[in-house]
């Protein structure tokens, strides 16, 4: 879950820029949604580093130690 996290974060956020209308609101949300992915990818590296290797989609997406590195 974590993987498609990782994937899908940043389009959404991107088009949620193209939405919005206010310059200011689209640099408070990319400031927070970097913020956002940026934990959202700490935390993935450190599930990778605890657990072993991550996999999603069944075996298309994978993330070891040393990829989380």
């Amino acid at each position: 879950m974590l993987l498609w996290a990782l994937l899908i974060l940043p389009p959404v956020l991107a088009g949620t820029c193209c939405v919005v209308r206010s310059a200011r609101r689209v640099l408070l949300l990319a400031s927070v949604g970097g913020a956002g992915w940026a934990a959202l990818a700490g935390a993935t590296a450190s599930a990778a580093y605890a657990s072993g290797p991550l996999f999603a989609a069944r075996g298309w997406l994978y993330l070891d130690t040393l990829s989380a590195y």
